[in-house]
């Protein structure tokens, strides 16, 4: 199967991992811990720094430095980079595997409902594996795109796991 004919299927696998989670969670608040924190009232920012560890709701999310950009007291941006990597981790809903993600940085977008893992994003939940270099969700909509559309050398790593009791466990290839 060709890679734009692979492609197409990600957002529908992808799309009941992250969809519920994502929802609930965005309407809690938000507590990150770190070695240091800097706010500045006037640029509207506030950045954490060294074993940052954040948790809203049932998403919890481990990276070198988090920052968040702030208009008008509402989140605009919170931007997550990994030294090496950021990883997240949330439940979906009760009976649901977590959902874990890695990359080497995270972007999200409340207000745009957007989350952009970029750089070796990987995404495992319930034995599949979904890999590239960047995968971008849309948390309103339900959709998943990964790729990048301008660039045919760098390609989207699909495993799907078997289901049932008797299922194997799956093998991690790469």
């Amino acid at each position: 199967m060709s890679f734009s004919r692979r492609l197409w299927l990600l957002p529908i696998l992808l799309m009941p991992m992250l969809a519920k989670a994502l929802e609930s969670d965005s309407k809690e608040a938000i507590y990150v811990d770190s070695d240091t924190a800097t706010y500045d009232d006037q640029k509207g920012v506030a950045i954490y720094t060294g074993n940052v560890h954040s948790v809203q709701g049932t998403l919890k999310t481990d990276s070198h430095q988090l920052t968040v950009y702030l208009n008008q007291g509402s989140i605009d941006k919170i931007l997550a980079v990994g030294s090496p990597r950021v990883h997240i981790v949330q439940t979906p809903e009760a009976g649901k595997g977590a959902i874990d993600a890695t990359s080497e940085k995270a972007e999200y977008y409340p207000g745009q409902y957007r989350l952009i893992l970029i750089g070796k994003a990987v995404v495992v939940q319930s034995g599949n594996t979904y890999s590239s270099d960047r995968i971008e969700y849309d948390t309103r909509n339900s959709v998943a795109v990964a790729g990048e559309k301008s660039s045919g050398s760098k390609r989207v790593h699909t495993v799907i796991g078997p289901k049932g009791p008797d299922a194997p466990a799956p093998l991690h290839k790469r």
